[in-house]
């Protein structure tokens, strides 16, 4: 069984795409593997970010497009190829489903994105008011300073040690906390293929869920937390951890315009 692929109608899976040439690939079955080939197509065929230029093994759980054209591997007629017995189906490193594509990640946006977020996490970031609290007992300073860890982790900055703040609300604590612990599951993420859509994946998700709680910490020290001086809680960490968070939603989109620029050079 042989199934062509491209712009002309009569081929056995059509794509409407310019970049899709009238018969631009074929997948078969040969030596019990499912295979894609190239049929002389002008952009070519991509497996998995890489163009293939003789026949590929073809596994239901790799990302294939032709030219800038996707192709669904969930199409019947190759779910029915993927299905004879003695077909290897799977990659062996991959699951197939919703989440396509379970697998390493290559792509390096989001990997760099969180990287500075979670180093960002270790600037000044508070400076507090501490005049009548039993922090200026031990520190002798009225003016304290925090980074984002130092205040998740009960740290003080002048001597490392841990210090009970009994007096400071605790949802910041927590807030800061568990601000940290996302992004260091966040950094983990990127470097596994969690795709939805081709534009899309969960770790924009959890982008949307680290800038929503961005947005009530910053909210909570501005204008709740009297102890933080207005002036003096947005140091310029804060700005730049707000902005990395509202473009890592969209690293997947990103990510997405890099490829496609790529593939049109070549």
């Amino acid at each position: 069984m042989e199934l062509a692929i491209g712009r002309a109608p009569d081929c056995d899976i059509v794509l409407q795409d310019e970049s899709v040439s009238a018969r631009h690939a074929k997948i078969f079955i040969r030596n019990n593997n499912v295979i894609i080939e190239d049929t002389g197509s002008m952009n070519g065929v991509f497996v998995n970010g890489k163009r293939i230029y003789t026949g590929a093994i073809l596994f239901q759980n790799d990302n294939v497009s032709l030219g800038y054209a996707p192709l669904n591997l969930n199409h019947p007629l190759l779910i029915s190829l993927f299905l004879k017995p003695g077909i290897q189906n799977l990659s062996g490193y991959g699951v197939s489903g919703g989440l396509n594509n379970f697998r390493f990640n290559k792509n390096f946006v989001g990997k760099i994105i969180f990287a500075i977020l979670i180093g960002l996490l270790f600037l000044p970031w508070l400076k507090l008011n501490t005049e009548d609290s039993l922090i200026s007992l031990i520190t002798k300073d009225s003016n304290y300073t925090f980074s984002a860890f130092q205040f998740a982790f009960n740290i003080n900055p002048y001597s490392g040690e841990k210090i009970n703040y009994n007096d400071l609300p605790y949802h910041a604590h927590t807030l800061f906390l568990v601000l940290f612990i996302i992004l260091l599951v966040g950094f983990a993420m990127n470097f596994i293929n969690l795709r939805i859509l081709k534009q899309f994946n969960v770790v924009n998700i959890l982008s949307i869920i680290i800038f929503a709680m961005s947005c009530l910490n910053l909210y909570l020290h501005r204008y709740q937390d009297k102890s933080f001086y207005d002036s003096t809680t947005l140091q310029a960490a804060v700005y730049v951890f707000m902005f990395l968070c509202f473009i890592s939603i969209f690293e997947g989109l990103i990510e997405y315009l890099i490829s496609y620029l790529f593939k049109k050079r070549l």
